[in-house]
């Protein structure tokens, strides 16, 4: 089912299979969120547009882990690379939403219910509650939360798939809170250990700053981003696939900025939860360096960053910039399942804000 909610200039459209959103417009006239756009186009499910990523965000090796020596396999439920979770194809139920003709509505939020249910797959149940809110002029909240209803702990991630409409590649600028980039294998997964993490400025084409090449202009970042030596702007290139770590966390988030090249920006800010273990509460002084070098399993909380080459319907048309709890295949690596495992009865929370800047 596709349903509508409006409040004041903004309106959100979403499909309950998955909680996907389908676009929202923040008050400009048209969407800054690049979803699906009929329901075969969903079925096809190309590029995850827009999706909602529990128990774990994008891949897990061979589609296969390891839950405390039982080998659990995925497929069937995801595809080969055992990409990004078990909710996309859940039917979600909204809750205390009272819809009129045409499943439209006045509200200033939505909040939608799934249960994944306990499996070979997957230890369960596991509630799964979205709230998208747009209360505030001009900006979208959304809240990920997963209730562990096993009879064991397990372990939960969570992310969120937006893609950002862009004029371009060419126009589009994107600065990111890191310090360090996750090096993958050949099939996007992390290598083992600590060789997945370089500084983010080793060989990535990324910036603290605007630098100019051979007769071309620096390119100042807009008024409305920070100036601020924790972001690095990153070079968007038809290739990028990428997750960025080491997030410095300011007032309580971690904050990407992107201009779209289309007259107006946008800020994604992924929050610390109450929830979030507290290897993601940052370090007094904000340096994530000093934190890491005081914990030894650091947040690999991130931000993936996905230009979209291989998208059937407009390729490099939209920019993923996907805030995650945890990294790639962290079922299979052992101090991050152990990080991200939520007791019998407890929960763990993703909050992001987007913002749009004119």
């Amino acid at each position: 089912m596709f349903i509508e909610i409006s409040h004041g200039d903004q309106r959100l459209r979403l499909s309950t299979r998955g909680a996907m959103i389908l676009g929202w417009d923040p008050g400009l006239g048209s969407s800054v969120l690049d979803g699906y756009r009929s329901a075969v186009e969903q079925e096809e499910l190309d590029g995850f547009r827009n999706a909602v990523l529990v128990p774990w965000p994008n891949r897990t090796a061979d589609a296969l882990w390891d839950d405390d020596g039982v080998a659990r396999s995925t497929l069937g439920v995801t595809n080969e690379e055992g990409l990004h979770g078990l909710v996309w194809g859940l039917e979600f139920t909204p809750v205390g939403l009272e819809l009129g003709d045409g499943d439209a509505a006045q509200a200033d939020h939505v909040e939608l219910v799934a249960t994944i249910p306990d499996s070979s797959v997957f230890r369960g149940p596991i509630e799964v509650r979205i709230r998208y809110d747009i209360s505030i002029p001009g900006e979208l909240g959304v809240t990920v939360s997963a209730r562990n209803g096993a009879c064991r702990p397990v372990p939960i991630g969570l992310g969120w798939h937006p893609y950002f409409t862009v004029a371009s590649l060419a126009e589009a600028r994107l600065w990111l809170p890191a310090t360090e980039r996750i090096v993958v294998d050949g099939r996007l997964l992390p290598l083992e250990g600590e060789a997945a993490f370089v500084p983010i400025d080793e060989g990535t084409g990324t910036r603290a700053a605007p630098v100019a090449g051979a007769g071309v202009p620096v390119r100042p970042a807009p008024a409305w981003v920070p100036a601020a030596d924790f972001l690095r702007e990153i070079n968007l290139h038809d290739a990028l696939d990428s997750a960025f770590t080491g997030l410095h966390f300011d007032g309580g988030a971690a904050t990407a900025y992107v201009d779209t090249g289309l007259g107006y920006g946008l800020s994604i800010a992924m929050g610390r939860s109450r929830s979030l273990p507290a290897g993601c509460a940052g370090s007094p002084s904000g340096s994530a360096q000093a934190d890491r070098a005081a914990k030894p399993t650091p947040c690999r909380a991130n931000f993936h960053v996905f230009t979209g080459a291989s998208l059937k319907r407009d390729p490099m048309k939209s920019i993923a910039i996907e805030p995650c709890s945890t990294m790639a295949n962290m079922l299979n690596r052992p101090e991050e399942k152990a990080r991200m495992m939520v007791p019998v009865g407890g929960e763990r929370e993703l909050n992001v804000r987007v913002a749009l800047i004119r």
